[in-house]
């Protein structure tokens, strides 16, 4: 039975049934036929099932604008005549001899150019906008129930808690937070040797794929302990430029974690000199799973050099004075471009690198801490470990690879993810294990990686 369907399953929309008009004697097999109408036709009402093909067609359409638009775009007027006049003309008959069977051709191409539209990004105006809207009107649903709607614009989102283990939901939930109070002592030197983790947690070439709590990672501790790293730097073309080298091609590599540090580069020529002869010690090839640029790709180094030289301090001048979300600076990173040949100024840079670099910024200082409904909504775009991880936790039910959830369903169990753990977590343990949206984020991504030994 279709999820979205079930919510409505309760008793305060009962079937009336009417014996007079309905007398059946279920034991008779020539009877068999008629029970089942009358079966579909209490569940057609009772659970307020499509019943005929327009109203299954409408069911289709909604179904797509809500997946890829999320639920605000279900306010605007135009959504509903639009849905109520498509289905005149959406059919196409298979053939002159069979006319009354028909087929719903044009449904991909509905959904494909759906997501064509630049409201279908996370990161646009024309999405932030509609999710707001859809906020307001949650805000004021929540105060006319007697105050239980929140800024947080999906958090009254309940569509699919209903056929998940809540018992299981729970084990898994704590082992999550044993993994993580398990990291902390690895990352304080209090875990003992004997630990079935210690291994992936403790040691320097395994921590940095395993360990949950982000800035605990070697490579990371490594980057905020110097003076004239990248972070320290910043506000400068090259603290931007070393800071793309570090998590672009060099991240969970020898020469992230090794002293003297690697990433205080001052030239483009010290760069090549010093980087291009050893790209086993400074380039992983496979650290965000896809292959990343080889350090003598073509015109990689140099764009990022132009783009730390002649578009980072355009940036920051811009952003003086202005609010600094981290919503808004992926945005930026997506859409600004090379000043020469207008191509894209962060080369290699898809979803996780851009949810990464602005990470990194914002321990540097330069961008704010993501919201929780920013973080969810990008957890939901980039559609990689974070989603694995509420997956197994069984916030979010499982589906077929390559399928992307809602960002409104995510930004929902990523909330109640957040809270369950707030509440399981004592004050001190959360500020040791610098717990915010990033980390957690992290910790989702890693936890499928020890899952197997938990």
């Amino acid at each position: 039975m279709p999820l979205q369907y079930l919510k409505n399953l309760t008793l305060a929309n009962p079937y009336i049934y009417k014996p007079a008009s309905n007398r059946i004697r279920l034991l008779e097999s020539d009877n068999f036929q008629p029970a089942i109408d009358l079966l579909k036709s209490v569940l057609y009402q009772w659970l307020n099932i499509p019943s005929n093909r327009d109203a299954e067609i409408r069911s289709i359409i909604v179904n797509q604008l809500y997946n890829h638009l999320g639920a605000g775009v279900l306010l605007l007027p135009g959504v509903w005549e639009m849905c109520y006049r498509l289905p005149k003309w959406i059919f196409a008959s298979t053939s002159a001899d069979n006319s009354a069977k028909h087929k719903i051709v044009p449904i991909r191409l509905f959904s494909a150019c759906i997501q064509a539209l630049p409201a279908a990004s996370p990161d646009s105006l024309d999405y932030q906008l509609l999710n707001e809207l859809w906020g307001l009107f949650m805000k004021f649903t929540g105060a006319i129930r007697g105050g239980q709607g929140t800024r947080v614009n999906l958090q009254l989102y309940d569509g699919q808690d209903v056929e998940l283990n809540p018992v299981l939901a729970e084990s898994r939930l704590q082992l999550l937070v044993q993994f993580l109070k398990t990291s902390l002592k690895a990352a304080k030197n209090e875990l003992e040797p004997s630990h079935r983790l210690y291994e992936r947690l403790v040691h320097p070439d395994n921590a940095d794929f395993f360990m949950p709590l982000r800035e605990y990672a070697p490579s990371r501790t490594n980057l905020h302990n110097q003076q004239n790293g990248p972070l320290s730097q910043l506000d400068k073309p090259i603290g931007l430029f070393n800071l793309l080298v570090f998590r672009v091609l060099s991240f969970n590599t020898p020469a992230s974690r090794s002293l003297p540090y690697n990433f205080t580069i001052a030239t483009l020529n010290d760069f090549r000199k010093s980087h291009t002869n050893n790209q086993a010690f400074f380039h992983n090839p496979k650290a965000y799973r896809n292959k990343s640029p080889a350090w003598t790709e073509e015109g990689v180094m140099e764009r990022y050099w132009e783009t730390a030289h002649h578009i980072w301090p355009k940036y920051l001048k811009d952003m003086q004075g202005k609010e600094k979300t981290f919503s808004a600076f992926i945005q930026w990173m997506i859409t600004v471009r090379s000043p020469g040949d207008k191509c894209k100024a962060f080369l290699h840079t898809g979803g996780l690198l851009q949810l990464l670099v602005g990470g990194d910024l914002v321990y540097g200082g330069i961008v704010e801490m993501p919201t929780i409904e920013e973080m969810g909504i990008l957890i939901a775009k980039v559609s990689r470990g974070a989603i694995a991880g509420l997956v197994f936790l069984q916030l979010l039910p499982p589906r077929e690879k390559g399928y992307k959830y809602p960002p409104v369903q995510v930004v929902h169990d990523f909330t109640k993810l957040h809270n369950a753990l707030k509440e399981r977590l004592t004050e001190e343990e959360w500020e040791e294990m610098g717990m915010n949206t990033l980390v957690l984020e992290h910790s989702l991504c890693k936890l499928k990686r020890v899952r197997d030994i938990l």
